[in-house]
């Protein structure tokens, strides 16, 4: 029996979800939260496909083709999961733009998170479900990227258990930086400065992930995180 392709594998995998609060989560590696949808996208002996949760994303031809164009010098085929994003990014996303006086530190802001008023909690969250329902309905002709934020499969070898902090270093290698397609920024604590950056950018939240874990397609991970971005 032939081993399956990567399109086959993307169509079957699940996208693994967030369940773990921010302070649980040890040695993160920090990513803005991008508005829009979480896909699987594959590529393989020259075809290309997108999945959201299994079913196939036809339109978006054009990222679908910079993808193939921008990873094929360093993969024959590979899996990743992405956002699908009317949120054009600039270049100039996640690099450092200097102190922010009205950044808090990275203590400030965790206690932010777990410490702020139940009402500003809440007032955040309807925002930020307001924001996701908006982000989802993406229309033909809408200026998009494909932002690629994990890698889980290259040339014939599943990377589901290979570290995260692994993953992202092997990402970089294949998924160059270009117009429509673009590898996610991430960081590492102390993210004091980041976070005004990326806040001036109108992102409208944060991922927490922890550097060692692995990739479990479909499961609720709890050393996965995400909250809404702190205010000023």
């Amino acid at each position: 029996m032939s081993a399956p392709s990567a399109t086959e594998i993307a169509r079957s995998l699940r996208l693994q979800g967030f369940a773990g609060g921010v302070r649980s989560i040890k040695d993160p590696v920090v990513e803005p939260r991008w508005d829009g949808i979480r896909v699987v996208v594959a590529a393989d002996a020259g075809s290309v496909a997108m999945f959201d949760e299994g079913e196939p994303v036809e339109t978006h031809g054009d990222l679908l083709s910079a993808f193939r164009d921008a990873t094929a010098p360093a993969a024959d085929a590979l899996v990743v999961e992405a956002w699908l994003t009317r949120q054009v990014a600039s270049s100039d996303v996640g690099v450092y733009a200097g102190p922010d006086d009205q950044t808090p530190s990275t203590t400030e802001f965790l206690g932010s998170v777990l410490l702020g008023s139940r009402a500003g909690q809440r007032r955040q969250r309807t925002e930020q479900l307001e924001a996701a329902q908006s982000a989802r309905a993406i229309a033909l002709g809408d200026p998009l990227n494909l932002v690629v934020v994990d890698l889980l499969w290259l040339d014939g070898v599943s990377l589901l258990d290979v570290p995260l902090q692994e993953r992202k270093r092997l990402l970089e290698s294949v998924v160059p930086a270009g117009e429509l397609v673009r590898p996610g920024i991430h960081v590492r604590p102390p993210i004091d400065s980041w976070v005004g950056s990326w806040r001036a950018q109108g992102f409208g939240g944060l991922t927490f992930k922890a550097a060692n874990s692995r990739y479990r397609p479909g499961e609720p991970a709890t050393e996965w995180a995400t909250t809404p971005m702190p205010r000023r």
